[in-house]
């Protein structure tokens, strides 16, 4: 699993700043930060549609603490990233599945839908 956090860098010598990407991987994420978010989920009675700031930042915190072993802080997450590619985040750290991907796959089918309307028909049928 991968992260890009987007840290402002000040210019110098009254240059304009720039936004640095910075890239954070981890090979696999265990199983403990899905234990994690049940726990925080049920024992707890999070409500996850609607967190409390506390609560937020206990959740938040599973990607850098858990899943990135503190390559990076819990404000550089909320610093270097928008609240939508966090939630994707976490989908993936729960499920597995990467939403960015999910899109160019579903792009890719639907690209290949379009310029043979058949393929989609038989790929289909042989499931």
């Amino acid at each position: 699993m991968k992260i890009d956090l987007k840290f402002y860098v000040p210019g110098k010598d009254g240059k304009e700043g720039e936004f640095v990407t910075k890239t954070y991987t981890t090979p696999f994420v265990s199983m403990l930060a899905r234990r994690k978010y049940l726990e925080m989920e049920v024992d707890k009675g999070f409500d996850m549609n609607n967190l409390k700031p506390e609560q937020m930042d206990e959740v938040y915190s599973l990607l850098p603490n858990i899943v990135f072993h503190n390559q990076f802080t819990l404000e550089d997450l909320y610093k270097g990233a928008d609240q939508t590619y966090i939630f994707e985040k976490l989908f993936e750290m729960l499920y597995g599945i990467n939403p960015e991907e999910q899109r160019k796959l579903a792009k890719q089918n639907t690209e290949e839908a379009v310029e043979d309307p058949n393929s989609l028909k038989n790929s289909e049928e042989k499931s």
